[in-house]
């Protein structure tokens, strides 16, 4: 199942932002993403996650359709409690292994303030200017990628879906 493994992947992600001396645990933990290898994949897997959560956007971004859904139960780990999932297809003629991919915390602070608390860090801050959901990322390799954003995803779309009525 898509989200069997989901301690464990948080096991190994949060193993590699303590690593690197990243404090992050006054920040919500606010979903999880999985990368679907193939857009069959993503259409077999949809209807799995409609059965534990509600869709709540499901969008083209950067060329890929991004579901974004509300988990009827939270996901509990440690402190954290995580309320959404995100399903990614892949770009066209990308080739990526299928998995838990990432996860995304919310921070409290402009991210040139966060990110120079940790000067040493290599920031991808290639995502900093998006207009509607900007954040910087750790990119970890193994298919794994730390996110940083201001708002809670959930929050950003309902705040879109408001202003598209």
């Amino acid at each position: 199942m898509f989200l069997s493994n989901y301690k464990e992947f948080l096991n190994k992600f949060l193993q590699k932002i303590n690593d690197l001396g990243i404090d992050v645990s006054k920040y919500d933990l606010d979903h999880l993403g999985y990368q679907a290898s193939s857009n069959e994949e993503y259409d077999q897997i949809k209807p799995d996650v409609i059965k534990i959560a509600d869709l709540m956007s499901e969008n083209m971004v950067g060329g890929r359709r991004v579901g974004v859904f509300k988990l009827h139960e939270p996901l509990r780990y440690k402190h954290y409690v995580i309320e959404a999932f995100e399903l990614i297809a892949p770009k066209a003629g990308q080739i990526c292994p299928s998995g838990l991919d990432h996860a995304e915390f919310v921070i409290d602070q402009k991210f040139n303030e966060f990110m120079a608390r940790y000067p040493e860090i290599n920031w991808d801050i290639s995502a900093v200017n998006q207009p509607v959901f900007p954040m910087v990322k750790l990119n970890f390799g193994d298919n794994m990628t730390a996110k940083f954003h201001y708002e809670p995803v959930l929050k950003i779309i309902s705040k879109e879906q408001n202003f598209n009525k």
